[in-house]
């Protein structure tokens, strides 16, 4: 089962987030995914001005564990909940400091983190897709009383490595994960503020006190424990902002997956340049045999015609070469990137490859999914669109899951894809336009904003399974306004 979520990132990014789910029992997982971008033409991305360099550069790409997914109630109850793996860490740390119980508390702190983070993200998603107001109401009462108990339940196990035989170096894991945890408790508080402001107007008021009371203890907390991020009101916060950062990459650091990047198709590459060479070597040596029996050795126009076919022979060679490439290029991917998690594990492997390719080699289905909206004559016969395709094929080994995680259920990896559109905005036009309404007595001035579309069709494969999702970004010169979900099509 593939899952997505396509969301703008920032300004100028906008981040595809795909979830590849495991299939028990299977050997080996393989999925396929294919991303066309239908470019208009007036932004001046073609094969001429965007290279497969321009491209990998706008991308970033990596891929990790999906965390593992528990409810609030379930982080702190239960003998095989995450507190209790981590309890577990923390006694066995305390009475024998060895490496591998050093590795296993370290462990365990990070993975609490992760679970932790994705509960409370959830928890108030599911808060934001209710409309029922008692349903609403009792999951932020949930919140209310489920959070300050998990983190005064994490904070409780602080006097188990609180003894001599813990080293300053090693008690900083456990504070390194208070901190952090602390900041998600707040953040995601103000989130569900945010949330309950805009959504029921009753809830905000009825749990704004307790909620903003959750917030001030766990500023409280952070001063009293010299944590430096505690944010201020005459101030850019930069340090905080910074320190978030460095604390969020340590402790997700766990679920983050290594990959090893190697080039593929350079045999082919190779061969069909030299096949290339070997016909364009075949006419010049013809010619000069042929010269030679004709005008002799030595003579002027055995001469002439040696410069001829040298200078043909070079060009035949280069049409060749653009002729072979253009017809495996399609074949062929730009490289293989090994995925591990460490030198024993080995989860798997992705391939990756970039074409620019002309309507007529787009499949139909995506076509039509693409000109579903296109309903004037005039869209279909002017607009037209450069159009670039991204394929990636993930082969994935779900035995390795089960021996690195035993104590979590991970039963999918995320491959995070952020694109840059940067280059796509250079030959926009003015954001504002000028516009003129009628009034009453005369007529006024007003600004419209000056947009772009560029399609995106995403193409999943798995198993028998092909779903075509549509995608609408829309740009304008300062970057990305928002993305629209048109279609989903499932064969």
């Amino acid at each position: 089962m593939i899952e997505d979520i396509v969301k703008i990132h920032d300004r100028y990014q906008f981040e595809i987030k795909l979830n590849y789910q495991l299939e028990n029992g299977a050997k080996e997982n393989a999925y396929e995914v294919e991303t066309y971008f239908f470019i208009p033409n007036s932004l001046g991305v073609n094969r001429r001005t965007y290279s497969k360099d321009d491209f990998y550069q706008d991308i970033k790409s990596y891929v990790r564990f999906k965390t593992p997914s528990l409810l609030l109630r379930q982080i702190c109850s239960g003998e095989a909940a995450p507190l209790e793996n981590l309890r577990k860490s923390f006694v066995e740390l305390a009475e024998n400091t060895t490496s591998s119980a050093i590795s296993s508390f370290e462990y365990h702190n990070k993975m609490f983190s992760a679970i932790l983070k994705s509960a409370l993200r959830d928890h108030i998603s599911l808060i934001f897709k209710k409309e029922h107001a008692g349903d609403l109401s009792d999951l932020v009462h949930r919140y209310i009383e489920s959070t300050p108990k998990i983190v005064a339940e994490f904070r409780k196990l602080r006097k188990i490595i609180n003894v001599p035989s813990v080293s300053e170096q090693v008690f900083a894991i456990y504070l390194f994960s208070d901190e952090y945890i602390s900041l998600l408790v707040e953040k995601y508080t103000y989130d569900l503020l945010e949330l309950l402001k805009k959504k029921s107007q009753n809830d905000y008021e009825k749990f704004s006190g307790k909620l903003l009371g959750i917030i001030h203890r766990e500023i409280q907390h952070r001063q009293q424990n010299g944590y430096h991020s505690v944010p201020e009101n005459d101030s850019d916060n930069e340090s905080l902002i910074f320190r978030y950062s460095v604390l969020k990459k340590y402790l997700e650091s766990v679920l983050y997956l290594n990959t090893d990047v190697e080039p593929e198709g350079r045999f082919w590459e190779h061969f069909l340049l030299s096949l290339a060479a070997g016909i364009a070597m075949i006419f010049a040596t013809g010619v000069a045999f042929f010269s030679q029996r004709q005008y002799g050795n030595f003579t002027i126009p055995l001469f002439v015609a040696l410069v001829i076919s040298y200078m043909f022979k070079d060009r035949i060679k280069e049409v060749f070469r653009e002729y072979f490439m253009r017809k495996i290029s399609r074949s062929l991917f730009d490289h293989k990137t090994k995925i591990y998690m460490n030198s024993k594990f080995n989860i798997g492997k992705y391939r990756e490859g970039f074409y620019f390719i002309r309507t007529d080699k787009v499949p139909e289905p995506v076509l039509k999914i693409r000109n579903k909206d296109r309903t004037l004559e005039f869209d279909n016969k002017f607009a037209n669109e450069s159009i670039i395709l991204f394929r990636k094929q993930i082969r994935i080994n779900p035995e390795i899951f089960e021996n690195i995680y035993s104590d979590y259920q991970v039963d999918g990896i995320n491959d995070i894809l952020r694109f840059n559109v940067e280059r796509f905005l250079n030959k926009m036009d003015n954001p504002r336009k000028a516009l003129y309404v009628l009034t009453d007595e005369s007529f006024k001035k007003i600004y419209g904003e000056r947009v772009y579309h560029v399609n995106m069709v995403i193409k999943y494969t798995m198993r028998q399974t092909v779903t075509h999702k549509r995608f609408r970004l829309v740009l304008n010169r300062n970057g990305i306004k928002r993305i629209e979900k048109v279609a989903v099509v499932t064969e």
